[in-house]
C-alpha cells in the first residue's frame, strides 16, 4: 500500500496551516487540523491533548511572543502505514521571534501520527522533541 498523490498534497498542506493558524491567533481552525481526541507534545513541557487544551495553545503563544514568533515546519517526511487512513511523518520545526529582529528560540524534531477522517488527514498525535545545547 502506498499513499496517494493527493494524500500527500493534503498532508503537506497541513503543515503550513499549522503554522500560519497557531502563529496568527486562529485556535478554531489550529484545532480543527486535529483529531478529536488529537495530542500535541512538547517532551519534558507540556501535553495538550484535546480540543478544549488544544484550543488555548494560539492564545498562550501570542502571550508569551507579543504575536511575534513564527513557525515554520520543514523537511517533512511521510511514511505511509499498513491503513489507507492513516500515516506517519517526520519533520524539522524551527521557531524565531520577531521582536529580536528573527532571532531562533526554538529547534525541534517532530514526529506525527496522522489520520484520515471523512476524507480529511487530521494530525492524531504531534511530538515536538527539542533541541538543546
Amino acid at each position: 500500500m502506498g499513499l496517494s498523490v493527493e494524500d500527500r498534497l493534503d498532508i503537506y498542506d497541513l503543515f503550513p496551516r499549522y503554522c500560519q493558524y497557531v502563529d496568527n491567533g486562529r485556535a478554531a481552525e489550529w484545532v480543527n487540523l486535529f483529531a478529536e481526541d488529537g495530542c500535541f507534545e512538547i517532551i519534558g513541557q507540556m501535553t495538550l491533548q484535546g480540543a478544549r487544551q488544544l484550543g488555548g495553545m494560539p492564545a498562550m503563544l501570542a502571550e508569551r511572543s507579543g504575536g511575534k514568533w513564527r513557525h515554520q515546519i520543514t523537511d517533512i517526511m511521510i511514511d505511509a502505514s499498513p491503513s489507507d487512513d492513516a500515516a506517519h511523518v517526520g519533520a524539522s520545526g524551527l521557531v524565531t521571534d520577531w521582536n529580536d529582529g528573527g532571532r531562533a528560540i526554538m529547534f525541534a524534531n517532530y514526529q506525527g501520527a496522522l489520520s484520515k477522517i471523512d476524507g480529511r488527514w487530521r494530525i492524531a498525535r504531534l511530538t515536538a522533541a527539542m533541541l538543546t545545547d
